[in-house]
């Protein structure tokens, strides 16, 4: 059984590679320690709120939901090189 559809072209070489480099490492390690500091951070904001932390942070979620919903479509309606500050300095100049 291969590890690639047959319909497509398969990889170079022809075979996948099993291996990580070390960009995929440091963004695993990245990650780990990111979401090993949220959890600690929400103990202890819990510890010292209450539960009503979880609404923060529910209002945080959402927030951050339409913020990235809005730079999607400026990105999709148009398209431009750059990062997202290019949207910002069309729309309010330099």
């Amino acid at each position: 059984m291969s590890t690639y559809n047959t319909q497509e072209t398969p990889p170079v070489g022809g075979k996948l590679s099993k291996g990580l480099n070390s960009r995929q490492i440091t963004m695993i390690s990245i990650g780990g320690v990111i979401g090993a500091g949220f959890f600690v951070g929400s103990a202890s904001a819990i510890s010292a709120a209450g539960p009503a932390v979880l609404v923060s942070f529910a209002i945080a979620a959402v927030m951050v939901i339409l913020v990235m919903t809005m730079l999607g479509e400026l990105a999709t309606a148009n398209p431009d090189t750059g990062s997202f500050s290019t949207y910002a300095q069309q729309a309010l100049g330099r």
